[in-house]
């Protein structure tokens, strides 16, 4: 009876422009979501939630998305299409979270926004779990004194000899900056060389 009712208020919310309602079945949603325990990407429930939030996140309030990116900025397995979405979002009040510590964004959309975004999404994707070769070489070359900082002090991101060459033109004058090249430098030694 409550899946039921669920459905159809998610029905009247997908037609509905009353983002009130939309936030609300949004909040259930996620909560069902939270509840599903999917264990693998496979799943067709993973689908099925990612075709529902696509329906719900249009034209959504940034309080809802910031809340939406928090919960699922820490989930092993979330909606695909809906994190890489979130990741790019141009308010960085919704995309951080995803962009800082979810394991779900892909490498491609890293890639993107890494060329395309402003300094505070550098930024923060310099500072994930996890940072490609691909992606630091672009957030060495578009990045900010700060977003360097971080990537150079990052120790999960690798960089490139590219990479090296361009900090070593643009931030050998630059303490934090060196400081941290050499310690990247004796990381990628060490896994170079083991």
């Amino acid at each position: 009876m409550a899946e039921s009712s669920l459905i159809s208020e998610l029905e009247r919310a997908i037609k509905s422009r009353d983002p009130q309602r939309r936030t609300t079945v949004l909040s259930s949603i996620a909560d069902l979501f939270r509840n599903a325990k999917i264990q693998d990407e496979d799943d067709e429930r993973l689908a099925l939630f990612d075709n529902v939030f696509a329906q719900l996140v249009k034209d959504m309030a940034t309080s809802a998305l910031v809340k939406l990116s928090a919960d699922l900025s820490t989930a092993k397995i979330a909606p695909v299409k809906l994190n890489q979405e979130l990741a790019q979002n141009d308010s960085i009040e919704v995309a951080h979270p995803i962009l800082a510590q979810s394991g779900q964004v892909s490498d491609a959309t890293l890639i993107q926004i890494a060329k395309t975004k402003g300094q505070a999404h550098l930024e923060a994707v310099a500072s994930r779990p996890r940072v490609n070769e691909a992606v630091s070489d672009l957030l060495i070359e578009r990045g900010s004194d700060q977003v360097i900082q971080s990537v150079t002090a990052n120790g999960n991101a690798k960089i490139s000899e590219r990479g090296f060459g361009t900090l070593t033109e643009r931030f050998s004058g630059h303490e934090k900056i060196a400081v941290n090249m050499a310690d990247q430098g004796d990381r990628y030694r060490a896994h170079a060389h083991p």
